[in-house]
C-alpha cells in the first residue's frame, strides 16, 4: 500500500473540490443561458425564498424586473390561500429529480388571478437542495376551456330531462303497460333503453366533472381507514363483477392506515377503477385490490389480467373522452370520463394517480392519498 504525505493528500482533496466547484459554476452558467431564452417562467427557490428567476417568470407575475421578483421573497404568497396547502405540499414532498405537475390559480404582484401550469422539481443549487419552479401562463387556454365547458354543461342540462322521460316511456313499453309487445319490438325497445342509459351516464359524468372543477362539490376532510374503505368498495361492486363472471379480492387486509379525505369521493374513485378492471378482465378472471404504505401516503391499487393499455393510448388515458380504440373497449362501451373524474378527485385530495401495464399479464391502476397525521404524531411535531 502506497502512503502519501498528509500535505499531498490535502492538495489532492482540495484540487478535486476545486474542479467540482468549477463544473458546478459552469453548469449553473449554462442553465442561466438556457433559462433566459425560455418562454417559461423559471424560479429556483429554497423554503420559498427565490435564489434565481428568469425574465419570463418576472413578466408572468407582473414584476417590473427580475430583481424585483427576487426581492419580493416568499413565493408561496403568489399562490391563492385555498390551493396553497396542496401546491406547497407538492414542492415539499418531491424527491430529488422528481417532477410534479399541476394546473392551478396563481396571483400576480397586483393581486389579480391568473392560471398557470406549474412543474416543481427538486434540484441542487450552489451545492444545496432547492426547488425549481417552472410555470407557463395558461389563463387564455383556461378561458377557452371554460367557455367550452359551459356550453357542454348547458347542453347536458337541457338533454337530461327529456332523456329521463324517454327512458321512463321505454320502460313502460317494455313492461307491457300499453299493451302486448312482440319479441322483435321488445328487442328494439331494449336497444333504445340501453342507449338511453348510456347517454344519461355520459351526461351525469359531464356534470360531475363540471361540479368538481368549479368547486361546487363539497369535500369533507375526515379520517378514513383504508381497509374498511376498500372492503366497502368491493361490496358495492360485487353485483357488477358477478354479472361479468369476475371475482374481487383484497390482497392483504392486515395492512391498514388512516387517510384524510372525503369517504364518498374516494369510494367513487375505487368504484370507477374496479368497474374499469372488471370491464377489461377475461371471463372468470380476478380483480385484486391492495393497500401499500409509505411514510407519507397510502397507495390503493386495482389489478387485472386483461389485455392491458395500448401503447398509443397511455399518454392520454386520464384525459376526457379518452378510450382505447379496440374491439374490447367498443364491446364494453363507456363514456371515456371515468378515469378523468378519478384524476380530478385524487388531485383534490392532494394525491396522484397512475398505472402500470404488462399486456395480457397484469395492469394495475393506483392512486396515492396522504396519510392522516395522528394526534401522537402531531404532538411529536410540536
Amino acid at each position: 500500500m502506497v502512503s502519501f504525505p498528509v500535505s499531498v493528500l490535502g492538495y489532492l482533496i482540495i484540487e478535486r473540490l476545486h474542479r467540482a466547484e468549477i463544473r458546478a459554476h459552469e453548469n449553473e452558467a449554462k442553465f442561466r443561458d438556457l433559462a433566459e431564452g425560455s418562454v417559461q417562467g423559471i424560479c429556483i427557490q429554497r423554503q420559498f425564498v427565490p435564489l434565481y428567476c428568469n425574465r419570463a417568470f418576472a413578466e408572468i407575475f407582473g414584476f417590473d424586473s427580475v430583481q424585483e421578483a427576487i426581492d419580493f421573497g416568499a413565493m408561496d404568497k403568489l399562490i391563492p390561500a385555498p390551493v396553497r396547502p396542496t401546491v406547497v405540499g407538492r414542492a415539499m414532498h418531491s424527491r430529488p429529480g422528481f417532477t410534479r405537475e399541476a394546473v392551478h390559480p396563481a396571483l400576480r404582484k397586483d393581486g389579480t388571478e391568473i392560471w398557470v401550469e406549474s412543474y416543481m422539481q427538486r434540484v441542487m443549487w450552489d451545492g444545496e437542495p432547492a426547488v425549481q419552479l417552472t410555470v407557463l401562463d395558461v389563463s387564455e387556454r383556461r378561458q377557452v376551456e371554460r367557455m367550452k365547458n359551459e356550453f357542454v354543461s348547458t347542453v347536458s342540462h337541457e338533454l337530461r330531462t327529456p332523456l329521463t322521460s324517454i327512458k321512463g316511456a321505454l320502460g313502460l313499453l317494455e313492461g307491457g303497460m300499453v299493451g302486448h309487445v312482440s319479441d322483435r319490438a321488445r328487442e328494439i325497445i331494449g336497444i333504445a333503453a340501453s342507449n338511453s342509459d348510456r347517454l344519461i351516464r355520459l351526461i351525469n359524468d359531464i356534470l360531475d366533472i363540471e361540479r368538481i372543477e368549479e368547486g361546487r362539490i363539497s369535500q369533507r376532510s375526515e379520517p378514513v381507514r383504508a381497509v374498511p374503505l376498500v372492503r366497502l368498495a368491493i361490496e358495492q361492486a360485487t353485483g357488477l363483477a358477478h354479472t361479468e363472471g369476475i371475482s374481487l379480492a383484497l390482497a392483504d387486509s392486515s395492512v391498514d392506515a388512516t387517510i384524510q379525505g372525503d369517504r364518498d369521493q374516494l369510494l367513487q374513485v375505487l368504484g370507477n377503477l374496479i368497474s374499469n378492471a372488471v370491464k377489461f378482465s377475461p371471463r372468470n378472471g380476478e380483480v385484486t385490490l391492495s393497500i401499500d404504505l409509505s411514510e407519507e401516503s397510502v397507495r390503493f391499487s386495482v389489478s387485472d389480467n386483461g389485455p392491458g393499455v395500448p401503447e398509443p393510448f397511455r399518454e392520454r388515458i386520464f384525459e376526457r373522452f379518452s378510450q382505447a380504440d379496440s374491439s374490447t373497449s367498443r364491446k364494453h362501451g363507456g363514456t371515456g370520463l371515468g378515469l378523468n373524474i378519478c384524476k380530478l378527485i385524487v388531485e383534490r385530495h392532494g394525491g396522484a394517480i397512475g398505472f402500470e401495464t404488462r399486456p395480457d399479464v397484469e395492469t394495475t391502476f393506483y392512486f396515492d392519498i396522504p396519510r392522516a397525521v395522528t394526534r401522537k404524531e402531531h404532538l411529536a411535531a410540536e
